[in-house]
């Protein structure tokens, strides 16, 4: 097997700023343009605090602007902004062409051709309009919202400490690219009718609302909620052995890209629920009204909630208003963990992680075999590393909610979940 090196933060092989600034993108925050109609609970984002050497207006500079190790953590200062160039292919032009409101998402048709080489906040033709000419403009879909330079820093441990503790991953931030890109986990931040029971996968519902990169801003902060091309091609991970390190969750431990080893893709041991059968089911296939009682266990049975869209009907992209189908994996509740697919030594536990051939214990980004993300895309639903006091996040009490304050002294086992419960499992 190819060995993949398992530096800690202070020794990895991140991607630094030699002194440039994006072509397009600014430092700026800029807010939605007045009169744009925001889907229910999205709120535009608060005025940023620049940093002093930043000039409101100048270009954003690109990838990790500083990395210091202070001694038990490493210091990691981005703007958030990376250097891709993206050459666009046959396949990003079907995509492109095959969406359901081409016609209004594009209404010019699309600016670029197969062969041409897409810069980072390039316009392409997309009639998104909260960036102003020339600082990403018809680069996002419409109604997304415009990537900012924004410097801040990041502080990850050198040495991970694996934990017991409950503590699920929040909303923004969760960890950091080698590129300074920051990583969010699987949620958009809403759920179904708002009725807080059937919580809303980014990957679907903002499926039509990521860049050619497979990123999006929310604030200004531009990140990836998973796998990336774009990303993958910065790093250079060929594929051809264990993937190198593509980043490290807030609690120190490495986000490896989606290689277990050479032609082998670490594999998540999280599947959709077979909402056919009585053990996972709500008593008609498809339909969705209970959720498990155990995340973690398939026999655990089920309890009701409120009634979610039967899995197959239609939904709408969060901003860009684009016909999706809600198929089963739409929403967090449509998954369980299930360690009878713990198989081979590319099998990954209920972290999205696991240790073989001195590497320690690491984490993968996932996909199937055509590369599109597989839950939990990165790491999680919970951090196996103790969150410091220090860091970019905090923990959550339960899978869908803001980062609320440092994490619990509390060591429980598992979690309440109204009728529901989390089992905490601890990898070998």
């Amino acid at each position: 097997m190819a060995q993949a090196e398992n530096h800690p933060p202070a020794d990895a092989n991140w991607i630094m700023n030699d002194g440039s600034t994006s072509l397009l993108v600014v430092r700026e925050p800029q807010g939605p343009p007045p009169g744009l109609d925001l889907p229910e609970g999205v709120v535009p984002p608060p005025p940023q605090v620049m940093d002093e050497d930043d000039i409101l207006g100048a270009f954003a500079r690109v990838n990790v602007l500083e990395v210091e190790n202070t001694g038990d953590y490493t210091r990691i200062k981005t703007a958030y902004v990376p250097e891709y160039e993206v050459l666009v292919t046959q396949d990003m032009m079907d995509q492109l062409l095959a969406r359901p409101k081409f016609e209004t998402d594009f209404p010019d048709g699309v600016l670029v051709s197969v062969g041409d080489t897409v810069r980072f906040g390039q316009d392409i033709g997309y009639s998104g309009d909260t960036c102003t000419e020339g600082a990403g403009l018809g680069f996002w879909p419409p109604a997304t919202f415009c990537a900012t330079g924004i410097s801040i820093d990041n502080f990850i441990p050198n040495t991970p400490e694996p934990t017991e503790d409950i503590c699920y991953t929040t909303l923004a931030d969760v960890g950091i690219f080698m590129n300074g890109t920051v990583l969010f986990n699987w949620s958009d931040g809403q759920s179904y009718g708002a009725q807080g029971d059937w919580h809303n996968m980014a990957h679907i519902y903002e499926a039509y609302d990521f860049d050619i990169c497979q990123g999006h801003a929310v604030e200004g902060m531009y990140h990836h909620h998973g796998y990336s091309q774009c990303l993958n091609d910065a790093i250079g991970d060929t594929g051809d052995g264990h993937s190198p390190i593509w980043g490290y969750a807030a609690d120190g431990f490495a986000i490896h890209g989606p290689w277990h080893d050479a032609g082998v893709l670490a594999q998540s041991s999280w599947r959709v629920r077979d909402y056919a059968s009585e053990a996972e089911g709500c008593g008609e296939d498809g339909d969705r009204s209970c959720i498990m009682n155990d995340l973690l266990n398939p026999m655990s049975g089920t309890r009701p909630v409120s009634q979610g869209p039967a899995v197959g009907e239609f939904g709408k992209s969060m901003f860009s208003q684009n016909d999706i189908v809600l198929e089963n994996g739409a929403f967090f509740e449509d998954y369980v963990f299930d360690a009878a697919l713990q198989t081979t030594p590319a099998s990954l536990d209920a972290y999205n992680g696991h240790d073989h051939d001195g590497l320690g214990y690491h984490y993968h980004i996932t996909t199937d075999a055509s590369m599109n993300p597989v839950f939990p895309y990165s790491f999680g639903p919970m951090y196996r590393g103790r969150l410091h006091d220090n860091a970019i996040t905090s923990c959550g009490a339960t899978a869908m909610e803001f980062p609320a304050g440092p994490i619990s002294e509390a060591s429980n086992q598992s979690i309440d979940l109204g009728d529901a419960q989390w089992t905490v499992l601890i990898a070998d």
